[in-house]
């Protein structure tokens, strides 16, 4: 990545909100698991090894950053969800298996496409205080 890539990333981060960061997230998993799957169909297996622990980096990121105590029943429902994808990802790269690949991908595709709803309610919620603040 180039340096100015580099700055747009950081900034793109820096601005996005705490669950537009985690779209982030779940965007680079995934992409990440493509990689990993194209990899492994293509005989690359240091790639796909290397592509499928970065995604699980990610996931166990996602796993860290759950707040058990204030996140409740909904916390300890995600921890699950992402341990159980770790452990496919694990076995996997482990059996050099796509189809547990693209199990984990198409749960969390759909996660994914949650956290952008989601996303998007904040983002308008944003802009709707915004517009509340500030003067016409």
């Amino acid at each position: 990545m180039g340096r100015i890539q580099e700055e747009y990333f950081r900034q793109s981060v820096e601005s996005a909100t705490p669950t537009g960061r985690v779209v982030m997230l779940y965007k680079g998993a995934l992409s990440l698991l493509e990689m990993s799957i194209s990899n492994l169909k293509n005989k690359e297996f240091e790639s796909f090894t290397l592509t499928n622990v970065r995604a699980q980096n990610i996931l166990s990121e996602l796993r860290r950053s759950l707040d058990l105590e204030r996140g409740g029943e909904v916390a300890r429902r995600m921890e699950a969800i992402y341990t159980y994808l770790l452990t496919k990802l694990t076995e996997s790269n482990a059996k050099r298996s796509q189809e547990g690949i693209e199990h984990v991908v198409m749960l969390l595709t759909d996660l994914s496409e949650a956290w952008q709803e989601a996303a998007a309610m904040e983002l308008a919620a944003l802009e709707g205080a915004k517009e509340q603040i500030t003067p016409a």
